[in-house]
């Protein structure tokens, strides 16, 4: 969390939370700064500079994200009393996911509901694109890359040695469901979109396959007699199958179907058919009958 690319200071969460201020001041003069009074001027500079911003606020989105299960690396020498690998601090990793929620999961209405969507699409390499499908794919990249594998055994090695001093996977799931399913009575089309992002990043890493090793050598493999030990390796799939992260991810998903099975019948039809919709994929991805 210290070594980012563009980074500024010492607190990413600052860093990031100024740097929206400034974004935020952008936005609303896009149109007035790219405007020439020229004949026939496109609304291709509103849109490259429209792009532009969304793509800083990606920047310090993925700044602040480094901070959740983040580990500080030190390059340590005998006798100075440095630890090599400390944790990021309890509370800097609670206000990063909230952040997170905030600024990207609840939608940035400032960065997407401008004048500008009226007039323009966004310009990326001569590609145009709509601004929410940019939106709906942040907020995918965001959940897919927060509840991987690998950060959240960094979070659970994190109790193991610090125990209450860490901030824990367990209250981590535990904010994105009370804020993200359980606070939204009635969640609107954007909304929707974005508890489906959720329920889509648990599914594709806690799938009915996910915890299963299948090895369709493994007679072979018992077979081979050999007094070589096996090499041990830092990284693997097996680490991710036998931690509690999985556990953790069909826990939360558990608990969204049971939220959905149980409100699907109390909103209006929009809203039924998403609960009804995320409760048949949960069961499906899961194999409950």
């Amino acid at each position: 969390p210290r070594a980012m690319s563009e980074d500024l200071g010492d607190d990413p969460l600052k860093s990031a939370r100024y740097g929206l201020k400034n974004l935020k001041r952008i936005v609303p003069n896009i149109q007035e700064w790219t405007t020439t009074g020229e004949p026939g001027q496109t609304w291709d500079e509103a849109a490259r500079l429209w792009n532009a911003v969304i793509n800083q606020w990606d920047l310090f989105n993925y700044h602040v994200l480094a901070c959740v299960g983040g580990v500080y690396l030190e390059n340590t020498e005998v006798g100075d009393g440095e630890q090599t690998f400390t944790y990021v601090e309890k509370d800097r990793q609670k206000e990063a996911v909230q952040y997170l929620i905030d600024e990207v999961f609840t939608t940035p209405d400032w960065l997407f509901r401008t004048p500008l969507e009226k007039k323009t699409y966004l310009l990326k390499n001569e590609n145009e694109e709509h601004p929410m499908t940019a939106l709906k794919n942040e907020q995918n990249y965001i959940f897919w890359d927060l509840l991987a594998n690998e950060r959240l055994i960094r979070m659970l090695q994190n109790e193991y040695e610090q125990g209450k001093n860490a901030f824990t996977a367990t209250e981590m799931i535990d904010m994105l469901y009370n804020q993200l399913i359980v606070n939204i009575a009635n969640p609107d089309v954007m909304e929707r979109s974005m508890q489906k992002s959720l329920v889509d990043a648990l599914i594709t890493a806690s799938a009915e396959n996910e915890g299963i090793k299948i090895n369709k050598n493994i007679q072979d493999e018992f077979c081979t007699l050999t007094s070589s030990p096996r090499k041990i390796m830092y990284t693997n799939t097996q680490i991710g199958r036998t931690s509690d992260a999985i556990s953790l991810k069909r826990a939360l998903l558990m608990r969204i179907r049971q939220w959905a099975r149980n409100h699907e019948g109390n909103s209006s039809t929009a809203v039924q058919m998403h609960y009804a919709d995320i409760a048949q994929r949960i069961e499906t991805a899961l194999g409950i009958n």
